[in-house]
């Protein structure tokens, strides 16, 4: 998806629900909103290729694993990613191995580990 329609989902979702509008992410599949997550710390809930829009307009999204396990682990989304074809079921440099996009013991991306975007508590 362009990184455009992404956002006006999340901020269609924020406006209806505006207890939830100042932190966490708006989660994403084929076009729809599924949900919001206080935290990206849980990948396996998402299957590859699901988004999740932040707060502050960060998006990333679930790659790796399957869509009966759920994702490894959730990655920044580039622009080579949100521009990729939406039916390529993996991220075209995130979910490549590169060693940018290492993953760390727990399988989870060293970039989105337990990544809170929370404002306050």
């Amino acid at each position: 998806m362009k990184r455009e329609a992404l956002l006006a989902l999340a901020a269609g979702f924020r406006e209806s629900n505006p207890k939830l509008a100042g932190h966490g992410f708006v989660t994403i599949y084929k076009g729809m909103v599924t949900g919001w997550k206080r935290m990206l710390n849980r990948p396996g809930t998402e299957v590859p290729g699901a988004y999740a829009v932040g707060a502050d307009a960060s998006i990333f999204r679930a790659c790796g694993g399957d869509e009966e396990h759920g994702a490894r682990t959730f990655l920044p989304a580039t622009d080579n990613c949100l521009n990729a074809d939406e039916a390529r079921a993996e991220c075209s440099q995130a979910c490549s191995g590169c060693s940018e996009h290492e993953l760390n013991d727990c399988g989870a991306s060293i970039q989105a580990n337990g990544l809170d975007n929370a404002s306050s508590r």
